[in-house]
C-alpha cells in the first residue's frame, strides 16, 4: 500500500494463521490538508489575546503546498503589512475581507487556483488602494483580473494579473 504503513504479526501453535494467534495491523493516517489555519504563523496572528502592533505585520507562506481556500479573518489582522500566498493550491475566491487590510503593501496571490475576480471592496478608499505598492494575482483561474477602479491605484509599482499581464 503507498502511503500506509501495514505490518503483521501472527503467533499461536500451528503457525501462521492459527486459531489463538494474533495480528496487529498498523495503519498510518493519510496526510492531512495543510492549510492556512493549520500554520504556526496564522496560529500566532491569531492568538487571543491579540499581539501587540508590529507582531503580525507580515504573512508569508510561499510554496508551502497550501490547499483549502483563504480565510476571510485574514481581512482583521489590520497590521498586516505583507501577505505572501503564492505558489500553493488554495481555491475558492478571494475573500472580500482583504479590502479591510488598511496597511497591506504587499499582496502576493499568484500561483494558486482561485477563481472569480478580484472583489471590488480592494478599491475602497482606506482599503489597500491606500498603501499598497505591489499586488500579484497573476497564474490563477480568475475569470476576471480587472483590478477595480484601477485609475486609483497610482501607488502601485509591481502589479501582475491575466497571467503577468498587466491591464
Amino acid at each position: 500500500l503507498i502511503g500506509a504503513l501495514a505490518a503483521a504479526r501472527c503467533g499461536g501453535r500451528g503457525g501462521a494463521g492459527a486459531a489463538g494467534g494474533e495480528a496487529t495491523v498498523l495503519a498510518e493516517e493519510p496526510p492531512t490538508e495543510r492549510t492556512v489555519e493549520a500554520t504556526d504563523v496564522w496560529k500566532k496572528c491569531m492568538s487571543t489575546p491579540p499581539l501587540p502592533e508590529g507582531e503580525c505585520n507580515k504573512i508569508i507562506l510561499s510554496n508551502q503546498g497550501l490547499t483549502g481556500t483563504i480565510p476571510e479573518a485574514l481581512g482583521s489582522i489590520h497590521n498586516l503589512q505583507i501577505l505572501d500566498l503564492s505558489h500553493n493550491q488554495l481555491t475558492g475566491h478571494i475573500p472580500a475581507s482583504l479590502g479591510h487590510m488598511i496597511n497591506a503593501q504587499k499582496i502576493d496571490l499568484s500561483y494558486n487556483q482561485l477563481e472569480g475576480s478580484i472583489p471590488a471592496e480592494f478599491s475602497v478608499n482606506n482599503g489597500p488602494r491606500s498603501k499598497c505598492q505591489y499586488l500579484d494575482v497573476s497564474h490563477n483561474k480568475l475569470s476576471d483580473a480587472t483590478l477595480p477602479e484601477a485609475d486609483h491605484w497610482d501607488q502601485l509599482q509591481g502589479n501582475f494579473f491575466n497571467d503577468g499581464q498587466v491591464p
